[in-house]
């Protein structure tokens, strides 16, 4: 295994590890040469912003103030990296599993979705240059919270 392959792996679970705990400004500077994508299929979302800028927009877009306590997890599963190692690229997907927990409620899925990503290194380090999010299922939150 490549330190490369590892430093991708790192890069895309810090995404999520910035995603989880709300640092929106952490993962909006992931995109400083990139773009990030989202759809929710089934729920009329779809927003795209290119740079720091445009990514936290589309963060904001689909972000919610919890006061009552509850947060969000995402599940990391079955990731498959392609390195092109003459040219400096990777492409990485992935699939996701988002749990809603909320004070007094039982642990709930939210959705299920999946990544598709392009990175490239520059200066001898890899950064998102394109984050495609599909949520391919969304439930509501439980009753009550």
């Amino acid at each position: 295994m490549s330190n490369d392959y590892q430093e991708i792996l790192n890069l895309e679970h810090q995404f999520i590890e910035h995603l989880d705990d709300d640092r929106l400004d952490a993962v909006a500077t992931m995109f400083e040469h990139g773009r990030l994508e989202l759809v929710i299929n089934g729920a009329g979302i779809a927003a795209e912003g290119t740079g720091p800028t445009g990514a936290r927009s589309v963060l904001q877009a689909v972000s919610r103030p919890r006061p009552d306590g509850s947060f969000g997890r995402h599940l990391v599963s079955n990731p498959v990296v392609t390195i092109d190692d003459e040219a400096g690229t990777a492409t990485v997907r992935f699939r996701t599993i988002l749990h809603y927990v909320a004070p007094g409620m039982p642990l709930h899925v939210l959705g299920l979705g999946r990544h598709e990503d392009e990175l490239a290194r520059f200066d001898g380090a890899w950064h998102i240059t394109r984050k495609r999010i599909i949520g391919d299922v969304r439930y509501p939150p439980p009753a009550g919270s």
